[in-house]
């Protein structure tokens, strides 16, 4: 896949595509890039609602981020906001404030059938 930077020192509105993406600038808005990987570079700032298959973070994103496969926050990495994806990586150095939602990772699986919700 191709990957664009994004350099600008303030893009704001929706940012929405099939590519990989590194911001590099400020971005204000939305991010969606549900096949793609998303890297906030270190000198990134992001204030965005962020939907991506994978997400990196060096640099720093305020707003909630909500990944198919995983979630990593780098040492030096900042984020913000609320978090869901089915693997999260913080490594030493990086700070989060917000809440933690793990997810199975499959999006349209049915319930397991226990013994309280079998037909009797």
């Amino acid at each position: 896949m191709l990957i664009i930077p994004i350099y600008a020192k303030v893009s704001k509105g929706d940012i929405a595509g099939n590519d990989d993406i590194s911001v590099l600038g400020k971005v204000d808005g939305t991010i969606t890039l549900k096949d793609s990987v998303l890297t906030i570079e270190e000198s990134g700032n992001v204030k965005a609602n962020i939907f991506a298959r994978l997400v990196n973070v060096i640099g720093e994103v305020t707003g909630n981020i909500d990944a198919g496969e995983k979630i990593i926050i780098h040492e030096d990495g900042n984020v913000t906001g609320d978090m869901t994806a089915p693997k999260i990586i913080l490594k030493d150095g990086s700070y989060f404030k917000g809440n933690v939602s793990m997810t199975s990772g499959k999006v349209d699986e049915e319930p397991a059938k226990t013994e309280m919700n079998k037909p009797a």
